[in-house]
């Protein structure tokens, strides 16, 4: 994502900063580099290549220009890295989920794709695909907003295992895939929305006096 040799990937694929790893381009050139901060919550990471060059990359989409409902192409390589017999898988689909945290587009996506760049149809990163499912509707990108909140703490070359202190209140609830109302799919076993008597299925109308819209309004 930058001439200089920036490389947005996750933390599960990163792990810990100062690993040495190789980069392989389409035409087979090889290049060195190494890891650097690693978000573990959020799942983002970034990479650095360490030898000279002026790095072919892809502009990064800011936050307020992803938009629910637009297409988006997910590019990478499932299972096998075997660049002779394989090119990259790409997947057309749409965004059906956006928030501070990630997207979940229904772009298949399946083991081996971690690390494999989200685009919106003008070619900008909207994301880095995370995690998957058995369902057209489980498949989730660390959201460009996640690298950059802690940019600059990952380009420093942190590991960071939890949220920061202080940085927000847990309700303990996660949204049904593939709805836009806000109904749970998932309430946290002993978390506040448990003890308070929230169910799985139930649909937040309120919070606070807020009326709640979306999941995300929550």
């Amino acid at each position: 994502v930058s001439a200089d040799g920036l490389v947005m990937t996750v933390a599960h694929v990163g792990n810990h900063a100062g690993r040495r790893v190789t980069f392989t381009f389409s035409d087979g050139r090889r290049a060195n580099g190494v890891t650097l901060g690693n978000d573990k919550a959020g799942d983002a990471g970034l990479m650095k290549i360490t030898d000279r060059g002026n790095w072919p990359h892809a502009e990064v989409a800011k936050p307020e220009d992803i938009k629910l409902g637009e297409w988006c192409i997910a590019l990478s390589y499932p299972i096998s890295f075997d660049l002779q017999q394989r090119h990259p898988a790409v997947r057309l689909g749409r965004v059906y989920h956006h928030c501070e945290f990630d997207i979940a587009t229904d772009c298949i996506i399946m083991g081996g794709d971690s690390g494999g760049p989200i685009f919106d149809l003008e070619g900008r990163v909207i994301g880095i695909s995370s995690t998957c499912g058995d369902t057209l509707l489980e498949n989730r990108h660390v959201s460009v907003d996640r690298f950059q909140r802690y940019w600059d703490r990952l380009l420093k070359g942190e590991d960071m295992d939890d949220l920061e202190p202080g940085y927000g209140a847990i309700v303990g609830v996660e949204s049904e895939i593939g709805v836009d109302v806000p109904k749970l799919g998932i309430v946290t076993p002993g978390g506040p929305a448990d003890k308070a008597g929230l169910k799985v299925g139930d649909t937040v109308i309120s919070f606070a006096g807020k009326p709640i819209r979306i999941f995300h309004d929550l």
